[in-house]
């Protein structure tokens, strides 16, 4: 099932801020996300959008809701490592996105613990996550970091692909 690969909107969670940590899960980041669909319709072309957000988007979230029941049944009897990177797309200077990052891996990390068990496995240190935050310095090239162009900066499915989290292991020690 890995990579588990989560995305969120331009800044978010807690955008404007250099907090490394944020109450959101990321299951409201995603509905977060979901609300600007006719935002991200209106600047791009459709057919490509749409295929971010069922392709992406959504296939994340779900892959993600069927990761936490199956690390559920695999908690009960072993201590686990997983592995968790974060990604920002380039619009930022990188030091504030690696805070970014660091946020959008604590998202996902609240995610996991509205699960009762995960959060007892996360509190006993039963459940470790390791933090990969990597900010822009893995973000493409050819995306845009212009402030005065949001609509390839932000809104272009090459910049949504950028903002992410991705679930690359997990090890039974």
């Amino acid at each position: 099932m890995l990579p588990i690969t989560v995305y969120f909107h331009n800044d978010e969670p807690n955008p404007k801020t250099e907090d490394i940590i944020t109450s959101i899960s990321y299951s409201e980041a995603y509905q977060s996300f979901k609300a600007l669909t006719s935002e991200y319709h209106s600047m791009n072309n459709l057919k490509e959008i749409d295929a971010f957000f069922s392709n992406h988007l959504d296939q994340g979230f779900i892959d993600l809701k069927v990761f936490k029941k199956l690390l559920t049944l695999l908690i009960s009897d072993n201590k686990i490592k997983l592995q968790i990177k974060g990604y920002c797309s380039p619009l930022a200077e990188n030091e504030y996105n690696i805070n970014l990052s660091k946020r959008r891996i604590s998202s996902v990390e609240n995610e996991l613990k509205e699960d009762e068990t995960l959060f007892k496995a996360i509190s006993n240190n039963q459940l470790i996550i390791e933090e990969l935050p990597f900010g822009e310095t893995k973000a493409k090239k050819e995306v845009s970091d212009n402030y005065n162009n949001v609509k390839e900066s932000v809104y272009n499915p090459k910049a949504c692909l950028e903002r992410k989290v991705s679930i690359i292991a997990i090890q039974i020690p």
